[in-house]
C-alpha cells in the first residue's frame, strides 16, 4: 500500500495564509505515517 501524499497549496500577500499554511504542514508532518 502507498502513503497518503497531501499537499498544502496556497497564496498569500501578507504572510497570514503562509502562517496558517505552514501550522497546516507542520501537523501533517507530525502524524506518523504521513
Amino acid at each position: 500500500m502507498s502513503s497518503p501524499y497531501i499537499l498544502v497549496l496556497y497564496y498569500s500577500l501578507k504572510g497570514n495564509t503562509r502562517a496558517m499554511a505552514e501550522a497546516i504542514a507542520n501537523g501533517i508532518e507530525s502524524v506518523d505515517g504521513i
